[in-house]
């Protein structure tokens, strides 16, 4: 690997995402689903403080071609090292509850648009911190046989609820390597979530060899967020990698170095505290299912002696036994 300083022009592959993204940028900006319903924003920040009350819009179009009966509903969220939401339990603040839609369910004609007003309230004394709340719309066919369960589906769309000025803070966990990625465990101790973005430089002897971006990837509060950054097969260990990341409305700077020995050694260790923990949960699945093997076989026992005590029963009413006079 040749010490210089350049940016590592990414493979056909990344070119060809690249190009993808440009032309999907447009279309990810609204949320879709089997059901024919398109949703906008799928995503949203609302900056208020305690006490403020604003509304917002959820823009809806059926593009089916028959009626849909859409329910609105509220939750809230978080997002995994993945990126991935889920709805979550709710917080002491119940911030679910803030967000009350002036329909919480209706028709939507084919080929018809809507608007749906929900009204955001913040209560007095509301913490100054970040909410996540997701609204969940059901989506049904009008028609009654249509309508079941089986048919249902549901399209979400993400609401980041910032009250006050909350402060941001991340920090650069760990840094590993493997199979020619370098793996970045940014976490987020904070109250809000925040986005993070930079660079990765690979030194060697102090000067830059190589150097990658980082893209640009949220983070949220008490969540540790995981990005990798793939790079070109380096020919020996002993390079540095620096990661230099920004956050922030203040561009925080952020910077971690370890050499790709190290890196690949923390993660082979990651691997291996990974096995032992999942060997253990074997070990927990195998007694409880011996356990739970245990009560069936009990259960199964009690369930035949009650079967055959009722048998007796209802053979004595048919048979009687008469009384000697």
């Amino acid at each position: 690997m040749p010490t210089k300083t350049k940016i590592r022009s990414k493979s056909w592959f990344w070119y060809l995402l690249t190009s993808l993204a440009l032309v999907l940028t447009p279309l990810l900006s609204a949320r879709a689903n089997p059901g024919g319903l398109v949703v906008t924003p799928a995503k949203e920040i609302i900056s208020l403080e305690p006490g403020e009350q604003t509304d917002i819009q959820i823009d809806l179009k059926n593009q089916s071609d028959s009626a849909r009966v859409i329910s609105v509903s509220f939750v809230e969220f978080t997002v995994d090292a993945s990126g991935i939401p889920s709805p979550t339990e709710p917080t002491a603040a119940q911030a679910s509850t803030w967000m009350v839609p002036a329909e919480a369910q209706f028709t939507l004609p084919a080929g018809e648009t809507k608007s749906l007003d929900v009204s955001v309230s913040v209560p007095e004394e509301t913490a100054s911190r970040g909410y996540y709340v997701m609204a969940s719309l059901m989506i049904e066919n009008e028609t009654e046989v249509e309508a079941s369960n089986e048919t249902k589906q549901e399209i979400q769309t993400l609401y980041s609820l910032i009250v006050g000025e909350p402060t941001e803070e991340l920090t650069i966990s760990s840094i590993y390597f493997v199979d020619n990625i370098v793996s970045l465990a940014i976490n987020n101790p904070g109250v809000v979530h925040s986005n993070v973005s930079g660079k990765i430089d690979l030194l060697l002897n102090g000067e830059v060899a190589e150097t990658y971006s980082v893209p640009s990837t949220n983070v949220f509060p008490s969540k540790v967020r995981n990005i990798a950054i793939t790079i070109d097969e380096p020919d020996r260990l002993d390079y540095e990698v620096k990661a230099s990341l920004a956050y922030g409305p203040s561009n925080t700077i952020l910077t971690k170095t370890v050499t790709l020995e190290a890196a690949k050694r923390g993660a082979e260790e990651g691997s291996a505290q990974t096995a032992t923990v999942q060997n253990t949960a074997t070990v927990v699945s195998d007694t409880t299912l011996e356990q739970n093997k245990n009560t069936l076989i009990i259960v199964l026992v009690a369930t035949g002696s009650i079967l055959i005590l009722a048998g007796l029963i209802a053979k004595q009413k048919k048979n009687p036994v008469k009384e000697e006079e």
